[in-house]
């Protein structure tokens, strides 16, 4: 598990300057990608909020990377995309769930910065932001 989240962390420092940054100016910085792939996604509940933050505390994780949209599909209020997700997740939660999950991560010294797949269309060809 550790030698996969470095090999993800070096292969990452490539493509995100901001994890490059990071990774020249603190050796041994750890980051995690959280991808809304997952059923359901990790900004859906205060408790999963809660866990990954926990997991990346234990996991001694500094900066995490939050998948907020994908094929169209948003979890942040949006005119253009389909915001349902977020809309779901705003209900489940009571509050913004990006925002939470910055508040609980920032309490714990972990960086959040939002990752969006703007040029992956998955299934859906007619997506409007590329």
């Amino acid at each position: 598990m550790k030698r996969a989240l470095l090999l993800s962390f070096l292969s990452a420092a490539l493509f995100f300057p901001a994890l490059a940054k990071c990774q020249e100016n603190a050796p041994g910085r750890r980051a995690l990608f959280v991808s809304v792939i997952q059923d359901p996604p990790v900004l859906s509940s205060r408790q999963d909020i809660k866990k990954l933050v926990d997991f990346a505390k234990r996991a001694r994780v500094q900066l995490l990377f939050v998948q907020i949209y994908r094929a169209n599909k948003s979890w942040f209020a949006s005119k253009v995309a389909d915001s349902e997700p977020y809309e779901t997740c705003l209900k489940s939660v009571s509050e913004d769930p990006l925002g939470l999950l910055i508040e609980e991560a920032h309490a714990s010294g972990i960086q959040v910065h939002a990752w969006l797949n703007l040029m992956s269309l998955s299934a859906n060809e007619k997506a409007p932001l590329l």
